[in-house]
């Protein structure tokens, strides 16, 4: 039916009226419709050539159990079923849209804290870096005694080991990183590497010079420094988010003899430290016990 349209909304109700060609040819076609609840004043109407189409918006956003306050429905009356939603579609669509606005809440909560980011980014940088650079200086010093000077030089032992206990010292900060969040590391591994190595350093090896063997103490170091020239830049360039994977080949093969040659290295450290005291404490009670 193609029709000129009156339509206006009195006490609750809708009250329409066409003139226009329908099933009884030229004539004046009206009907009141009583809706549910209160709706907007303001209605849309768009006329096509079998229907009309109506657009009205409640005044509280409530669902209706029906359309019209009668229970039943008028015949000529037809949803829209292209934007028909039931409370679970509109659970579902509320849903969506609280995702949407998490997800803006979390772009804007990151571009806010990015400056952070990147000052954190540059910290674990510039750490590890370090770390690099003094464990690099070790794992030089001792290669080229043991290859070009076929054994120890002078002050070779006191100069790695200052290194070495600069390096223990910073790793301390690796457990407070991972405490914080600063690194995705578990903080119990980290815990008790951090301190296995630093009990082996600080109270076996540099603990009584008198105890100290220099050759284990150098291995244990050049095992050490070995594990961490791949180790360190590996988290140096993860914390720029960039990956070699040469570099990451080499942490994760490397390590698998390197770690056990390392705890096998401080197992003899400990051990010769043992024995260095078992040797001593029977030596001078044999002495004691002399005329």
């Amino acid at each position: 039916m193609r029709a000129k349209t009156s339509i206006e909304l009195k006490e609750g109700a809708i009250c329409f009226e066409a003139s226009g060609c329908g099933a009884q040819g030229q004539n004046k076609y009206k009907f009141s419709l009583d809706l549910y609840s209160d709706v907007d004043p303001e209605i849309a109407c768009r006329t096509l050539a079998r229907e009309v189409l109506l657009t009205v918006q409640k005044v509280q956003r409530v669902w209706w159990p029906r359309l019209t306050k009668q229970k039943r429905k008028p015949v000529f009356l037809r949803a829209d079923f292209d934007r028909w939603l039931d409370e679970s579609d509109a659970e579902r669509e509320e849903q969506l849209k609280d995702e949407e606005n998490i997800n803006k809440l979390l772009i804007e909560s990151r571009k806010q804290s990015k400056p952070l980011d990147n000052i954190k980014r540059c910290y674990l940088f510039l750490y590890n870096l370090v770390q690099f650079l003094f464990f690099l200086h070790v794992f030089g010093s001792l290669s080229k005694s043991f290859l070009l000077n076929n054994g120890l030089t002078p002050g070779l032992l006191e100069s790695t080991g200052q290194t070495i206990r600069l390096c223990q010292l910073l790793a301390f900060l690796e457990i407070l990183h991972s405490a914080v969040g600063f690194v995705r590391s578990p903080i119990l591994p980290t815990l008790f590497q951090v301190l296995g190595r630093a009990f082996v350093f600080f109270l076996v090896i540099d603990g009584q010079e008198e105890l100290q063997n220099p050759w284990s103490a150098l291995v244990v170091y050049y095992i050490w420094s070995a594990i961490e020239i791949f180790r360190y830049p590996f988290y140096m360039l993860g914390s720029v988010g960039f990956s070699w994977r040469p570099l990451t080949w080499a942490r994760y093969t490397l390590w698998i003899p390197l770690y056990p040659l390392g705890v096998i290295a401080e197992g003899l450290a400990v051990n010769f430290r043992h024995l260095w005291k078992q040797r001593r404490h029977r030596l001078c009670g044999r002495k004691r016990k002399m005329p």
